[in-house]
């Protein structure tokens, strides 16, 4: 009998998602119990970010967590792999291709060695093929999970898009707040488990902060605004880039610091980095989401969900939309509808800051789950 229970977790659509599974490792951890973790990187664009994250690496190093890294993120790949058992009869070029996906080997002879088997749901069918496959065998506990704080109440299930049902049906999907159930349940999800917000929990947040002050010293007072990845069909070059100059002006207009732009995980780095240059104050930033949340003077996002961490954190925010991008929410943004502060007019967002109209209290946060966790 194994002392050891192996738990497995596969991130390969949002690189947020790792922080997710850290948080829950660390919780998991906490309870005092032996566990052999391992997160396997479907695409290597996750791992050189990652390169770039000393906490996280830290965190992963003190958790003792096994990292392994390749191309497995849908299932074409996955079938891709065993056809490339004649890549030796294809031309050398081809060699490359057999080599690189021969981790899928460590990935699948990981998965079916562990006891638990934790994976990321997207929205996108092909982010999900590995867990598709693992599924049809019907051995393991699997858990998803969805790293937006938030979601989306426009989802609805579409077989072409989303594929087969079966995975919602053989797994359980981690939850922070039951009562948003429903929009997953229109995804075709029936087993739920709610887990709170543990991202939140103090522990958590003391480890990661401490991290964070050993690695960095980071004495200037700044602002953040947290950027949104806007489909390039919905918000063309001109009308972002119009954006971000305007509240940029603004927040200079009242305010002599510095001004951080954080990415969003899928964002256009290079139109961004066209934005800083514009300003002699204004720098881009991969910092942790959290710890510049808890460090900034106020934080304004584009509808993204760390808005919500800002909310729970009683940081001053606001929420910035733009109409256009609004294509499946024409009432506004899903924050607004939440009663979190947001606006798309320049000239509220003007006398907001100006005169430091920013809320805190909000309904939202004054009942939230309590935290707990599957007993593994």
């Amino acid at each position: 009998m194994r002392d050891k229970k192996k738990i497995i977790a596969i991130i390969n659509l949002n690189y947020s998602g790792l922080d997710v599974v850290l948080n829950y490792f660390y919780f998991l951890k906490s309870k005092k119990k032996n566990y052999d973790f391992s997160i396997a990187l479907g695409e290597l664009s996750i791992y050189e970010k990652l390169k770039k994250d000393q906490v996280s690496l830290d965190i992963i190093q003190d958790l003792g967590i096994s990292l392994i890294i390749g191309n497995f993120k849908n299932e074409k790949s996955i079938s891709f792999f065993f056809l490339n058992k004649l890549a030796f009869f294809f031309p050398k070029k081809y060699y490359f291709f057999f080599f690189y996906n021969l981790k899928i080997f460590s990935v699948l002879n990981s998965f079916f060695k562990s006891d638990y088997i934790f994976h990321e749901y997207g929205n996108d069918l092909k982010y999900t093929g590995i867990i598709n496959f693992v599924n049809k065998f019907k051995l393991k506990n699997i858990y998803l999970f969805n790293s937006a704080t938030a979601p989306e109440f426009f989802l609805k299930y579409e077989k072409k898009n989303h594929g087969k049902i079966d995975i919602r049906k053989n797994s359980k999907f981690l939850i922070y707040d039951l009562s948003v159930k429903n929009v997953y349940s229109r995804m075709g999800f029936t087993n739920f488990y709610e887990t709170g917000y543990l991202r939140y929990d103090k522990n958590w947040l003391d480890y990661k902060m401490k991290l964070f002050e050993n690695r960095y010293k980071y004495f200037k007072k700044f602002i953040v605004i947290f950027s949104k990845n806007y489909p390039d069909q919905n918000i063309d070059k001109d009308l972002r880039l119009n954006t971000f100059n305007n509240i940029i002006r603004i927040l200079n207009k009242y305010y002599n610091i510095e001004i951080l732009i954080k990415p969003h995980p899928r964002d256009n780095i290079s139109l961004l980095e066209t934005i800083a240059k514009n300003f002699k104050n204004v720098r881009l930033t991969f910092k942790d989401s959290m710890y510049l949340v808890l460090k900034s003077e106020f934080i304004i996002s584009l509808s993204s969900s760390i808005i919500f961490d800002a909310l729970v954190l009683k940081k001053k925010h606001i929420d910035f939309y733009l109409k256009q991008a609004m294509r499946h929410q024409p009432s506004g943004s899903r924050w607004q509808q939440l009663g979190i502060l947001s606006t798309t007019s320049f000239k509220e967002l003007e006398y907001i800051i100006s005169l430091d109209k920013f809320k805190l209290d909000n309904p939202l946060i004054n009942n939230l789950p309590t935290l707990k966790f599957p007993n593994l």
